[in-house]
């Protein structure tokens, strides 16, 4: 770009005069190329400041940040003392516990259950709930079935059994046989010492 070039540009963007200054041709300084160097723009501004506040803004629009007045201070309110009326324990003396009442019941210590955590510490419910009867109902049946199986074992007589077939001294009784065990799985682990007849499972049908 040539310098004739280069002061176009300037003069068209600030005024003629190359950044803010003066036009050459009317007495404004001029650098190379018709620039106005940098120092003169400075000092131009300086001397365009009247306001003598350290921003160099004018006054109108400091006038615009001026801070509000003080809010005034009026009277504190006075807060007005309630007399608190003192009284006896005389009406109250009917209420206390005496040798004849009952002694209070205190709690058992017992945790309650709840499907909340957080009721423990809230309420206390004289009902039953939701995870106490499913205890009881647990416990319930366990009861139930140790009751049965003592009550079979009792009436049960080997020599009436009508499902039982063969000899006697060549059957062999496996106990304590896992729910998921089933007679074909068995004849498979048995068959490896000899031939089997038959395998039966007992079950409980009542």
């Amino acid at each position: 770009m040539t310098r004739e070039r280069e002061y176009f540009f300037g003069e068209d963007r600030m005024g003629r005069g190359g950044f803010g200054g003066r036009p050459a041709d009317k007495g404004g300084p001029r650098g190379p190329g018709g620039f106005v160097h940098k120092s003169q723009i400075v000092k131009q501004l300086k001397e365009n400041m009247q306001s003598g506040h350290k921003t160099g803004l004018n006054q109108k629009i400091l006038d615009y940040f001026a801070p509000r007045p003080p809010l005034l201070h009026g009277t504190e309110l006075k807060k007005k003392k309630l007399p608190v009326p003192f009284t006896g324990l005389a009406a109250f003396v009917d209420k206390f516990a005496g040798p004849q009442d009952p002694e209070e019941v205190k709690d058992s210590g017992k945790i309650r259950l709840y499907k909340n955590p957080e009721l423990a510490l809230q309420c206390r419910l004289n009902t039953e709930t939701q995870q106490e009867k499913a205890l009881r109902l647990l416990d319930w049946k366990r009861e139930e079935a140790v009751k049965q199986v003592a009550d079979a074992a009792r009436g049960w007589d080997p020599h009436k059994d009508l499902k039982a077939e063969g000899d006697p001294f060549r059957t062999i009784f496996v106990a304590k046989l896992s729910f998921e065990v089933t007679e074909k799985k068995l004849r498979r682990e048995f068959e490896e010492f000899g031939p089997i007849r038959r395998v039966r499972i007992v079950l409980d049908k009542a």
